[in-house]
């Protein structure tokens, strides 16, 4: 995308993150929304498509994601916004599910429908431990039998755990690991306001373009209550915002290791 000779690293690649719905089936411990009721919104798919009308003019955009804070199978419009990706863009599709929902027959529909890429977050290796870190009740054995269906039907599937340090140690991953092989994925937990910030650059604040469900434009799903305005997609352009004085501003701060500039940022480990 356009830049306006600041001192901003411009990525070949970018994705773009939409927020689809707000609404989850779970209420992980680790999650930056935990605590605060933001159900019951679900993007329009007049404002949808006017997103990806543009994306399909910037070539930098290769992948959109539709995992923000909601649960994107509990999206009545899921399957329809990813064929509608497919077939006026080049770039991927992608999603995370908690995998409850992840039924064979909706597996399916959202494959036949051009998913391309399908992370599941697990968090754990036994019900004992789901049911303690998703908040959940008897829900482990379905998500591994979607799991394995998941992989049975082939494409590209990871399959994810959050170390969170306490309820899923680093023992907790080798042994998740092990049992998941190639497909497995772990992180560790992003505490928000440790008051530790890393001089790491932050490649979601470089790399991501993050939108909620009513258009706004926010650094990342952290900001689950849009803080950090940068702009609002009902009414501008992704090239009007990305190249507004505020998101280049935002993005050489970054780049120059001086993200805590910005509130949001100043407390993140990165």
């Amino acid at each position: 995308m356009e830049q306006d000779g600041r001192n901003v690293r411009c990525y070949a690649e970018v994705l773009i993150q939409l927020e689809t719905v707000t609404t989850c089936c779970a209420k992980c411990t680790f999650c930056p929304a935990r605590g605060y009721e933001r159900a019951g919104h679900v993007m329009s798919m007049d404002l949808f498509k006017k997103i990806i009308d543009e994306v399909a003019t910037i070539p930098e955009i290769t992948i959109v994601d539709f995992s923000g804070l909601g649960e994107p199978l509990l999206d009545p419009f899921i399957e329809e916004r990813i064929s509608y990706v497919k077939q006026n863009t080049k770039a991927q599709t992608q999603f995370a599910t908690n995998g409850i929902l992840l039924y064979p027959v909706r597996l399916d529909s959202i494959r036949n429908a051009g998913l391309d890429n399908l992370i599941i977050s697990l968090n754990a290796n036994s019900a004992e431990q789901h049911e303690k870190i998703m908040q959940v009740k008897g829900q482990f054995p379905r998500v591994l039998k979607n799991i394995e269906y998941a992989l049975v039907k082939g494409g590209y599937v990871t399959v994810h755990a959050v170390i969170t340090g306490d309820t899923f140690t680093n023992e907790d991953a080798q042994e998740f690991v092990r049992r998941w092989g190639k497909f497995a994925c772990c992180r560790k937990e992003i505490r928000h306001g440790t008051g530790k910030p890393n001089p790491a650059r932050c490649w979601r604040a470089l790399t991501n373009i993050y939108v909620m469900y009513d258009g706004t434009m926010t650094p990342c799903c952290f900001d689950m209550l849009g803080k950090l305005v940068l702009g609002n997609l009902s009414n501008q352009s992704i090239r009007e915002i990305y190249n507004s004085s505020k998101h280049l501003g935002f993005r050489e701060d970054h780049w120059e290791n001086r993200a805590d500039k910005w509130d949001i940022c100043r407390n993140c480990p990165r």
